[in-house]
């Protein structure tokens, strides 16, 4: 839908509506996002782990937003799937 609105030059009516994320948690949405399209599957405590043995320490909020997206996705893609 991003792709669109730069074609069209404006918002689809698609997205009019779409919440908006605020931008402290920008960063959370950026690592399930990475750690998400890495794993290829539901996000596992295995990956978190991986993860910050990589980037660094993850509070347990951290950790928890992460597991929370996923599991939302997850259900959003089967009820649409």
């Amino acid at each position: 839908m991003r792709q669109v609105e730069k074609t069209l030059g404006r918002k689809p009516k698609e997205l009019q509506a779409a919440p908006v994320l605020r931008d402290e948690l920008v960063y959370l949405w950026l690592m399930f996002v990475r750690l998400k399209n890495a794993s290829g599957e539901m996000i596992s405590y295995t990956h978190i782990k991986d993860y910050m043995e990589m980037f660094g320490e993850l509070t347990l909020f951290e950790i928890d937003t992460i597991v929370e997206l996923d599991q939302a996705q997850r259900l959003e893609a089967n009820k649409n799937g």
